[in-house]
């Protein structure tokens, strides 16, 4: 096709979408795909609420753009368990929270706007804001996440920086209470939004989840995602924003334009659901993967190769020597029988890597950190023995 007929931006994009990496085979174990465990949906119980919302003549027909309002009301008592205060008006419906960051970006980003993101970060992010033409500004992740000091050091005039706080994607980590604070009145001192995105929230491990940065915000400068794809199932599609009034507004208009209004279907199921049950994720089968994979770690890998204990989420994050290449070392585990996402592909340093355990099963867990291993245990000998014989200057 003529290239000319493209606007600049589509020209412009390369495929991020990682389709071969994420891609199932037989006989590779995957550690890749950060998707839940689909042996895990209570299908007998899915199966019950789409029948009986399936029948009314109502589940077949437009709802408001801003959502079913039973539903945003259930969404504000949900999001007023851990500490965030909202009205129905302060709600917007949306196909899951990726339509929401892709909205959020064309109401606030002109081209060449300075976006704030988490490096490494949210892939899902960095596609939304470069759709728009952001410049990004990284800031780094470390094991407690962002460090409010690095983020006062980003350029003024920022739009505003997303952050997927707790249980990060893709390293697992959360922010701290305390630096939880901080980060809000960083943004408010260099006045710029944050974007807090809360996808793995409900799949907490260990105690309980740190409060949303939202739920500190007096000044509505916190825009809150959530969905429920990970805590219930993705096949719905639904997830929500809070914030501001007149940001919501703002949002619902893009969003007219876009889809007129996010699937009936599933906002019902979702509502029924709700009612009916509630949302209990399979949060001890998750957590036994965690273990099962920090256990085989343990055992398996080398020295010199690191990795955090995530308290919740499907991802932990390694840290191989700085001599390897997670990317360059992709093709030689798929050859292994085993794979992963590469920490470059998060804009993440290149000795790193994504490990998911969420949908491998967990017989599959000790076997493939066992052929991970090997890989990098091999690479690490090759590696050096290239370094041994640099001539020295």
């Amino acid at each position: 096709m003529d290239p000319r007929f493209f606007a600049k931006r589509a020209a412009a994009l390369s495929d991020s979408s990682l389709k071969e990496v994420l891609e199932t085979h037989p006989g590779i174990i995957s550690f890749a795909g950060g998707l839940p465990d689909e042996q895990a949906f209570p299908i007998e119980q899915i199966q019950e609420v789409a029948r009986r919302i399936a029948t009314s003549p109502r589940a077949w027909q437009y709802l408001p753009t801003e959502g079913d309002p039973a539903l945003r009301e259930a969404v504000a008592e949900h999001v007023a368990s851990f500490g965030i205060q909202a009205g129905v008006d302060n709600i917007l419906i949306t196909q899951g929270s990726q339509q929401a960051l892709d909205l959020i970006s064309m109401a606030f980003i002109d081209p060449g706007d300075k976006v704030l993101l988490e490096a490494p970060g949210y892939l899902g992010a960095i596609g939304a804001v470069q759709n728009y033409e952001a410049e990004i500004v990284d800031i780094p992740v470390g094991e407690e996440g962002v460090d409010p000091d690095r983020l006062a050091q980003a350029p003024q005039g920022a739009k505003f920086f997303y952050t997927v706080s707790t249980f990060h994607n893709p390293t697992g980590c959360s922010i701290p209470v305390d630096k939880r604070r901080e980060l809000l009145e960083v943004a408010a001192a260099k006045n710029f939004l944050i974007v807090e995105d809360g996808a793995y929230r409900e799949l907490c491990f260990d105690g309980d989840a740190q409060p949303p940065i939202k739920s500190f915000d007096t000044d509505e400068r916190v825009i809150y995602l959530g969905s429920f794809s990970k805590s219930l199932v993705p096949g719905v599609r639904v997830g929500w924003v809070v914030a501001a009034k007149e940001i919501i507004k703002r949002l619902a208009l893009l969003k007219q334009a876009v889809d007129l209004a996010s699937n009936t279907l599933g906002q019902l199921f979702v509502l029924h659901w709700l009612r009916e049950y509630g949302l209990r994720p399979p949060v001890e089968l998750y957590k036994e993967k965690r273990d099962r994979a920090l256990a085989a770690l343990e055992k398996e890998m080398p020295p010199d190769v690191a990795w955090n204990r995530p308290q919740g989420g499907f991802f932990l994050w390694i840290r191989l020597p700085a001599l390897l290449d997670a990317t360059a070392m992709l093709s030689r585990a798929r050859q292994e029988g085993v794979t992963y996402v590469p920490g470059a592909a998060f804009r993440g340093a290149p000795s790193s890597l994504r490990f998911s355990f969420s949908q491998v099963q967990p017989e599959e867990i000790a076997p493939g950190v066992e052929r991970l291993a090997r890989v990098i245990t091999k690479e690490l000998e090759r590696a050096r023995k290239r370094t041994s014989k640099s001539p020295v200057a």
